[in-house]
């Protein structure tokens, strides 16, 4: 018996009697599955979603590209997964997703398939995927998963990914598995659980930095949930004290470990916040003792120059890794004559003189006529504010 079956495009789906969707070429090794207008992420693009909730399984063959409709009708290749086989909350087991070919969007692939327990992704092809946005989210009985095969080297979004993964416990990523830097949150460390690189004994025990990790650190098998202590703070200081401008950058230390060596070392690395990798020698090194404690090192002569930090504590048998951001203003907004406001010593714009007060306004010299340009800063000496200015 048949719950339901189908043709989308040249390929054929059915649901089985105990709930077994599969989805197939019509004829031959290939074919192409139509979802509906071109990037609708939509549960109604698919054919099957109206018996979501009586798939168990899903067995996916032969070779399948994905097309949608574009504004005219036509159906043109999509490469778009999105909420394939979201909401199926009696779903099990996936496999044969490497059947997918030319996959460009997997967000919410699985979203609230709250029974998943096993997904098939090896050998899956994503070089071409832009958007792993809550691929997972929501898979509450999920809890390992290979990803060594993704390439993601093209993403450009990956938000809460493994978000209200609660006992996922083991992730195998390649090193082919970079994360962009307008990601949030991929959700991969979540409630303040530290995570395990056991391949490569690498800790963190933040959501930001586990993303601010190499591809080359993050790849291996990561346990998740692991019992650890370790947090690192940065502060703009002067003479010890927290100043916006100042010279030294004071980085703070809690750590505590279990590890039954007694070395102790912690390091701290600094660059240039331009650049794209910290140096291989770090800029201070302090040999700690004991299983915990709390530790301060500075970092003199910063200047008005913008750094970004690395924080490393080897405790003998793992290394943990922290990337504090500065809890002030180590970015600086420098003004020049002309008028041009530069930040982060790479984009200029015309700075212009407002007064909300006394309604009065200036423009520098060199600025002269049509005002203001877009974008630009806008300084208003009546309230003494710097504002940026994004439009006419």
């Amino acid at each position: 018996m048949t719950i339901a079956s189908g043709t989308s495009g040249t390929s054929a789906w059915s649901i089985a009697d105990d709930g077994k969707l599969t989805i197939a070429p019509s004829s031959g090794n290939s074919g192409y599955i139509l979802h509906g207008w071109m990037g609708r992420g939509q549960l109604a693009a698919w054919p099957w979603h109206t018996y979501r909730s009586q798939v168990t399984s899903v067995v996916i063959s032969g070779s399948l590209q994905i097309y949608g409709r574009d504004m005219f009708g036509h159906e043109v290749v999509d490469g778009s997964a999105s909420c394939m086989f979201a909401e199926m909350e009696n779903l099990r087991s996936v496999s044969g997703v490497k059947s997918l070919v030319g996959l460009t969007n997997l967000m919410q692939m699985f979203r609230n398939c709250s029974s998943l327990t096993s997904v098939d992704l090896a050998s899956v092809n994503t070089a071409a995927a832009t958007n792993m946005t809550n691929v997972f989210s929501g898979c509450g009985s999920l809890t390992s998963l290979d990803l060594s095969s993704f390439d993601t080297s093209a993403i450009d979004e990956m938000h809460s990914m493994f978000e209200n993964c609660g006992v996922l416990s083991q992730v195998v990523f390649g090193t082919g598995f970079a994360i962009p830097d307008g990601s949030a949150s991929v959700g991969f460390v979540a409630h303040g659980k530290a995570c395990k690189n056991v391949s490569k004994n690498i800790v963190v025990t933040s959501d930001a930095d586990f993303r601010a990790l190499t591809a080359q650190q993050r790849s291996g098998t990561w346990q998740r949930g692991v019992s650890a202590t370790f947090k690192a703070t940065a502060q703009r200081s002067t003479g010890g004290a927290a100043d916006e401008d100042g010279e030294d950058v004071t980085i703070s230390v809690t750590w505590a470990t279990d590890a039954s060596t007694t070395t102790r070392t912690l390091k701290v690395y600094k660059k240039m916040a331009s650049s794209a990798s910290y140096p291989s020698s770090a800029s201070k090194t302090v040999t700690l003792s004991g299983n915990s404690g709390n530790e301060t090192v500075t970092i003199s002569d910063i200047g008005d120059s913008a750094y970004d930090f690395k924080v490393e504590f080897y405790d003998g048998t793992n290394t943990f890794v922290a990337f504090p951001s500065v809890q002030s203003n180590i970015r600086l907004v420098a003004i020049d004559r002309s008028g041009h406001v530069e930040v982060l010593g790479e984009q200029c714009y015309p700075l212009f003189v407002w007064d909300s007060v006394n309604g009065s306004d200036t423009n520098p010299e060199s600025y002269s006529g049509t005002y203001p340009v877009s974008p630009c800063f806008v300084y208003d000496k009546g309230t003494n504010g710097l504002y940026y200015c994004t439009d006419n």
